[in-house]
């Protein structure tokens, strides 16, 4: 193919050939004219070889319109979430019947009951989005598969974390954890504790010793007001003129918080670290932290025992 120019290919049916109206060079000479610097090639088809390119041509732009449809519809979800101070996204899918739920301050609430080839198709866009190295190659919804997304050109820039699981007894379900790129400015009292309840947790900013325990349900809020805290932490010790090193193990890393380091787990040991009784890649983190010369440690969750061990 010549660069620099526009291609064309004309099949001419073998019905119509005959006629000197559609001979080929006839064909070339009068485009050639309207685009002299154009290339342009001129073959002879059967019928039904046209047919089917005017077949794959209609299926491409069906193709393309879902594509554009489906994609309109995910924004759509994503920012209605964003405005309603999701959490989490739940898509539930089953052949008789197909939800959306986001989860609200704790509560699931229903927020729309798609088609199955609207979810189905929702779910594959949304993986196929996913950095490739946090997914695996095949989108497979009988397995149990995770993946990270980033959507920075949404009404507010989101990581998503994403995981699907198939389900009992037909069907799978996907949930989303929307987290912010942009650095966390939450702070205690935009949280919904009480005055007595946001007092003590303040409290715990200004103790130099000691663990503080967060425990909790799953979306209880526990990761947020971690988060919250050491953010508190940090500008009470700069309004003081001081500086904090704080570091957090978590996995995986969610919010980011100007000031505090976060390290991510490693899912695999390395043969030196199996060598020396580590048995897990939070012990390995873990490890790590305590030679980092820090002031304040943050752990994201207490998996095993050796994680527990270490902590105390």
């Amino acid at each position: 193919m010549q660069t620099g120019k526009k291609q064309f290919i004309i099949l001419i049916n073998k019905l119509t050939q005959r006629d000197s109206v559609f001979e080929s060079d006839s064909i070339r000479q009068r485009l050639n004219n309207f685009c002299p610097d154009c290339v342009i090639d001129v073959g002879v088809a059967d019928s039904g070889l046209i047919e089917n390119i005017n077949t794959n041509i209609r299926n491409a732009k069906t193709q393309i319109e879902e594509d554009t449809n489906t994609e309109r519809y995910l924004r759509t979800v994503i920012d209605d979430a964003i405005k309603a101070e999701a959490s989490d996204i739940h898509i539930i899918v089953t052949h008789e019947k197909c939800y959306i739920k986001f989860r609200i301050l704790g509560e699931p609430k229903l927020y729309a009951e798609p088609s199955h080839r609207e979810a189905t198709t929702l779910c594959r866009a949304l993986y196929t989005k996913a950095s490739p190295d946090s997914k695996d190659p095949q989108y497979d919804t009988s397995l149990a598969q995770d993946a990270v997304i980033e959507l920075r050109d949404q009404i507010v820039p989101l990581k998503l974390r994403y995981n699907h699981v198939q389900i009992f007894p037909e069907g799978f379900k996907v949930v989303l954890r929307l987290i912010p790129l942009k650095p966390m400015t939450l702070t205690i009292d935009q949280m919904g504790y009480s005055a007595i309840q946001a007092e003590t947790l303040k409290r715990i900013t200004t103790v130099s010793t000691g663990l503080v325990i967060f425990a909790g349900k799953t979306n209880s809020g526990k990761s947020t007001t971690v988060t919250a805290l050491l953010q508190e932490t940090k500008n009470q010790f700069q309004a003081m003129g001081k500086d904090l090193m704080i570091e957090m193990v978590e996995n995986p890393p969610e919010y980011v918080v100007e000031g505090v380091v976060k390290i991510p787990v490693r899912n695999t040991l390395t043969e030196r670290e199996k060598n020396l009784g580590i048995k897990s890649g939070w012990g390995a983190a873990m490890r790590a932290l305590l030679r980092q010369d820090n002031d304040v440690l943050g752990i994201g969750e207490i998996r095993d025992p050796e994680s527990a061990e270490l902590l105390v």
